[in-house]
């Protein structure tokens, strides 16, 4: 399918999404025929076909299915459409009677929490999905760990190891070791991230992480100065390709947010995928065009040696906050919901230099010169004649 295809059937269905809103019906209503055909090419392909299933719910003038439900949020989710896809998922949940359906439903109602940035909402209806249905423990504990080792909480290194501990998914025991890296990258354990990473990459050389693991462990290797080495294994990665469009800065820095904004962006791409699957994949980027983005943008530094360097947002948030002084603490903004803040730094005072000399000839200051002249000498030659005659007389 041609890409220009793939942007049409999106804006199609994003507008036919916004326009809708779940109908109040009676609960775990049968599907009909055609709703079950629009399901079906839903899950052989989500990003086509969105837009049956809307058609199938404005045809049905019964019941609506919770299930049917479930998949109109997700279609708006792949939209970008979060705060829509919450309102499916959450008439679905308070429609049916069914464990499975409830929990999944509380899922949806996380993902667009996850999509909004909200981490604490994401994490209740978490916790509410497993409730629900015991069978999401495997991607509700992975879920919850992701998002405490985003957040850099003190329990992000526990609840990882809980996970290893307790998981059987092979899809989430996939993805275990490379978590546990991330907890120690972003909690800012570079040394142990830096082997964390490359021992992923070496025991799983085939997995699908595997070129986000090699890119995350250059980068740890720069923030403890081994540069040369870095650089040389970003070359390996990137290869003689060139990175395809803008890549955010704090994307190629790892920053945890980012991320996973860059998975959930990555999920709207992919095909219908299984929880599992789905939660683990947020991890799944693409490590060569970052690889890529990162060479190209320190070829730049080096050809402009005037241009601030970039490191990792949180060592130097850590080494400004460590030398600031107690009032330069009071007046620093503190975290937000939306990430970490900048930390306010003293600039030096300098002198303003002195603007350069205007060495031209000042054709401006001659022309109302002679302009004054001008003036001057018709003024003179009128008093002059007005003068004449009374001298005759």
């Amino acid at each position: 399918m041609s890409s220009f295809r793939s942007a049409a059937c999106l804006l199609v269905v994003l507008a036919a999404i916004a326009a809708a809103e779940p109908r109040r019906v009676q609960a775990d209503a049968p599907l009909a025929p055609e709703t079950q055909e629009a399901i079906a090419a839903y899950l052989r392909d989500p990003n086509s076909n969105g837009r049956r299933l809307l058609d199938a719910a404005r045809q049905d003038t019964g019941e609506l299915n919770p299930f049917h439900e479930i998949l109109i949020g997700d279609a708006a989710s792949r939209a970008g459409l979060y705060r829509t896809a919450a309102i499916w998922f959450g008439d679905a949940r308070d429609r049916t009677i069914q464990p499975q359906l409830i929990g999944t439903a509380e899922l949806g109602l996380a993902w667009s929490a996850f999509g909004r940035g909200i981490f604490d909402e994401a994490r209740n209806h978490l916790a509410a999905a497993v409730a629900a249905d015991a069978g999401l423990q495997p991607t509700t504990d992975f879920a919850t760990a992701l998002l405490a080792a985003a957040e850099g909480t003190a329990d992000a290194r526990s609840l990882s190891a809980k996970v290893a501990g307790t998981a059987t998914d092979p899809t989430v025991r996939e993805a275990i070791p490379l978590l546990n890296a991330y907890v120690l990258f972003w909690s800012g354990d570079m040394m142990g991230a830096t082997a964390a990473f490359t021992s992923f990459a070496i025991a799983n050389p085939d997995s699908r992480f595997t070129d986000d693991a090699l890119y995350a462990a250059a980068v740890a290797k720069e923030q403890i100065g081994r540069d040369s080495e870095a650089r040389q294994e970003l070359e390996a990665l990137a290869g003689d390709g060139y990175a395809r469009g803008r890549v955010p800065t704090r994307l190629m820095e790892l920053d945890p947010r980012a991320v996973l904004r860059e998975g959930m962006r990555r999920d709207r791409e992919r095909p219908f995928r299984f929880a599992p699957r789905r939660v683990t994949d947020l991890l799944d980027g693409d490590g060569v065009r970052l690889a890529q983005a990162a060479l190209e943008d320190r070829d730049e530094e080096a050809q402009d040696p005037g241009r601030p360097a970039k490191h990792h947002h949180r060592a130097l948030g850590a080494q400004a906050a460590a030398n600031a002084t107690p009032s330069e603490v009071a007046a620093a903004p503190t975290e937000t919901a939306t990430g970490a803040a900048q930390v306010r730094r003293p600039t030096p005072e300098t002198t303003a230099p002195a603007p350069a000399r205007d060495h031209r000839f000042p054709w401006s200051t001659l022309a109302v010169v002679v302009l004054f002249a001008v003036v001057g000498s018709y003024l003179l030659a009128r008093h002059a004649q007005q003068r004449t005659p009374g001298q005759r007389r």
